[in-house]
């Protein structure tokens, strides 16, 4: 009997535990990182310009502020992503950078031909130089920062009422010759 109590408590217990992460979770409206990969690898796969991007291989940056925070995020992602099985059906490989410029970025991404840049952290506050660097450079930009959607990352990853949900700058996509199939343009919030 006072087994069973004791059986009952402890389970009690590990589901609110599980419900206040939950709850903590979908206020930050953060994706938790391995979906995060999984959704940016099933999006890409949509992008009817990728395939032209992978050609010789898949190349996807992760890109890191120079603080502790933003490194640790930068090697999580770089991890799930390359736990995926398949990114547009080409051989994946991820590196990661530490922004100085959004110049320095388009010039990488052009010479290395980077298809996807991962932003791990904030940039919203270069969302903007980014966006009119990156204009008319074949790339897929993916944030968790909504509002650096706003300012000119074509794809962005939250939470609402804890389900993923895919944000696209649809503008921006296009100058950056990103071309995702209709069929999921209907499952995003799409910002014109």
């Amino acid at each position: 009997m006072r087994e069973d109590r004791r059986r009952r408590l402890a389970i009690s217990a590990l589901a609110c535990a599980l419900l206040l992460t939950a709850i903590a979770v979908a206020k930050r409206g953060n994706v938790p990182i391995q979906l995060q990969a999984k959704l940016t690898a099933k999006i890409a796969s949509y992008d009817r310009n990728m395939a032209e991007r992978v050609s010789s291989g898949a190349r996807v940056l992760v890109l890191q502020h120079a603080n502790s925070n933003s490194q640790r995020l930068a090697r999580r992602i770089q991890s799930a992503l390359r736990d995926q099985p398949s990114f547009a059906g080409a051989k994946l490989r991820v590196d990661i950078q530490t922004f100085s410029t959004a110049a320095a970025l388009a010039e990488r991404v052009e010479s290395d031909k980077i298809a996807m840049v991962y932003f791990a952290g904030s940039f919203d506050s270069y969302a903007r130089e980014i966006q009119r660097a990156l204009k008319g450079v074949s790339v897929l930009t993916v944030t968790t920062e909504l509002s650096a959607v706003r300012k000119g990352i074509v794809l962005g990853l939250g939470l609402i009422s804890g389900r993923p949900k895919l944000y696209l700058n649809l503008p921006q996509a296009h100058a950056q010759h990103v071309q995702i199939a209709p069929r999921l343009l209907k499952l995003m919030v799409v910002y014109r």
